[in-house]
């Protein structure tokens, strides 16, 4: 599990615990806890939304090379037995490109903007894996070439979700000004 993975499921344990600390001592002091811990969590949001956004606008401009698909397959998940849940497919592979005269490896969980690599049947999981198997360009950071998008841009979704984040930003802000004005009386 990734640094940042266990951050954020640590992030998310604090806010369950404080939300329910909140919700048994129903006090001003634990509900400002819990806006506090939902204010930290959504300022990394925000955070990570610009970064992502100024990465999109600056990967314009980053030099593309082609890659090739070097190993690939579709990963089938079952569920549990007797949970009724679905069987999920999801794309494994390798890739190579080289840059500036050096050849680089890449897995999916290191390709960056690589789109939808998860799906709900085995033909729509083959399918997006036969796209990367036709091979195509990369877009390499030349400051770390180890760092591959295979889309560019900003997003559409990336302006909403930074929206979002900024009002939960505000509202979250709010509130604790106001717990604070009433826990001081």
């Amino acid at each position: 599990m990734a640094r940042s993975d266990k951050l954020k499921l640590a992030l998310g344990f604090a806010i369950f615990i404080a939300f329910f600390l909140a919700v048994a001592i129903q006090n001003n002091y634990t509900m400002l806890l819990f806006v506090m811990l939902i204010f930290i969590a959504v300022t990394w949001g925000v955070f990570s939304s610009i970064m992502s956004i100024i990465i999109g606008h600056k990967s314009t401009a980053w030099p593309q090379v082609a890659f090739q698909l070097t190993d690939g397959k579709v990963n089938v998940k079952l569920p549990p037995p007797g949970k009724g849940a679905l069987t999920a497919y999801s794309v494994k592979f390798e890739m190579q490109y080289t840059f500036d005269g050096t050849e680089y490896m890449i897995s999916e969980d290191k390709l960056q903007r690589a789109g939808r690599l998860s799906f709900g049947t085995f033909q729509d999981a083959q399918q997006r894996l036969a796209e990367f198997d036709q091979g195509g360009v990369v877009t390499i950071n030349p400051a770390n070439p180890n760092i591959a998008l295979y889309s560019t841009g900003i997003s559409k979704n990336q302006i909403w979700l930074l929206i979002v984040l900024l009002i939960l930003f505000a509202v979250s802000l709010a509130t604790i000004v106001l717990l604070i004005k009433l826990a001081l009386g």
